[in-house]
């Protein structure tokens, strides 16, 4: 019964651009924006990466896990430099996986911030490189081997991916936008008329001090696919000494969830969320797990970042 409801979700992802399956979904993405928006590459003066792992839907046979590391930093420039616009590069790559349906995606990213106001950033920046995207049905039980959504017994095609992204950001405050996978292009011999998406993204976060310990930062994501309802997260992070993280997220009518993340020394730290399902689907998982870590080249409170805010952390 679980692999039988978990492919009726594949089904339905497939024709409708789902962002569940076309596109990673991340529970943490407070703890990892770079992994979303190309755009913020650069916006700390150190070398930010992050290692993660998702597994959703547990109990489910074959249920969707994603895997990737990502990395961005500033272009140093000369010191006593008074330029009010700077560059940022990075990477990202991912592996998700669900099912038979699997795709590896590797890009490189560039970023130019310029400073708009008194402690005023805006930058625009663009993921580039490739996608994998494979489809095997090898391993699944079919009653119908002539069924027409499933008329090849596996496909594997390589496309380019362009993703660009806007962000403003000050030292309380972000907001982004990103188009995740501009290009469109049909995949052959999965379904029928299957065809990647564009998804569309909307980020934002602003801090509030509380006391001169501790801030309260709550933030929005909107996503967005052609043929899909608006998907939305309300996020809410308390923050203690910049050190110690805990949150709750809520994901409208799919999910709850809870997370925290914490220094283990300076430059490292490691988050971890849990996401209690709300739908129907919750009659065969277990909820989904998220883990990351980071490593952040800057002493935490002793780094020189003009624009370090708790939100980019």
């Amino acid at each position: 019964m679980k692999i039988r409801l978990l492919y009726i979700a594949f089904i339905f992802c497939l024709p409708f651009g789902s962002l569940g399956q076309q596109l990673p979904l991340y529970t943490q993405s407070n703890f990892n924006n770079f992994g979303v928006n190309p755009a913020f590459a650069g916006s700390t003066e150190c070398v930010d990466i992050r290692l993660g792992y998702r597994s959703q839907w547990v109990g489910f046979e074959g249920n969707p896990t994603t895997a990737f590391v990502n990395g961005h930093g500033k272009i140093p420039q000369k010191r006593n430099s008074r330029r009010s616009s700077f560059f940022g590069i990075g990477g990202r790559i991912f592996n998700d996986a669900a099912g038979p349906f699997n795709f590896i995606q590797l890009e490189l990213a560039a970023a130019y911030h310029v400073k708009l106001g008194t402690n005023l950033y805006g930058s625009f920046g663009v993921f580039a490189g490739i996608i994998q995207n494979r489809f095997d049905v090898s391993g699944l039980t079919l009653t119908n081997f002539n069924d027409p959504a499933i008329n090849g017994s596996s496909a594997s095609i390589i496309y380019p991916a362009i993703t660009p992204g806007f962000l403003i950001y000050n030292s309380t405050f972000y907001l982004g936008f990103s188009i995740q996978n501009m290009i469109n292009i049909k995949l052959p011999e999965v379904g029928i008329e299957t065809r990647t998406a564009r998804h569309y993204i909307i980020k934002g976060a602003k801090s509030f001090m509380v006391s001169d310990r501790s801030e309260l930062v709550p933030s929005i994501v909107f996503r967005y696919a052609y043929n899909s309802p608006v998907a939305y997260d309300l996020n809410l992070i308390y923050d203690l000494d910049h050190k110690y993280q805990f949150g709750l997220s809520y994901r409208n009518q799919t999910a709850i969830a809870a997370l925290v993340n914490f220094k283990l020394f300076n430059m490292i730290s490691l988050g971890y969320s849990f996401d209690y399902t709300i739908n129907n689907i919750n009659y065969g998982t277990y909820g989904s797990h998220e883990i990351i870590l980071g490593f952040n080249t800057c002493d935490l409170g002793d780094g020189d970042s003009k624009v370090r805010c708790a939100a980019f952390d």
